[in-house]
């Protein structure tokens, strides 16, 4: 699986037309992958369904921000340069 992550990040990395000579090759390969359909569309419905990050960690991160503005509520941030 490692593999495959640096694979697809080394693609990323290439120039326009080297990355267009990859994705053609990729398509001529006659690489299959067996899986059942249940399991694909659990993976695909987790992906677009699932949040990214623990409403926990959100609700920290909340009230940083709240304990941030409450300490600094007579502050002036608009400045010229």
């Amino acid at each position: 699986m490692d593999r495959l992550f640096r694979f697809v990040d080394n693609l990323f990395k290439l120039d326009r037309l080297d990355f267009w000579k990859q994705i053609r090759r990729m398509e001529r390969s006659n690489q299959s992958i067996k899986i059942k359909i249940d399991k694909l569309k659990n993976e695909y419905d987790k992906i677009f369904n699932q949040s990214n990050c623990d409403a926990r960690e959100t609700e920290a991160e909340m009230e940083k921000v709240n304990l941030f503005l409450k300490a600094h509520e007579e502050s002036n941030f608009k400045y010229k340069l």
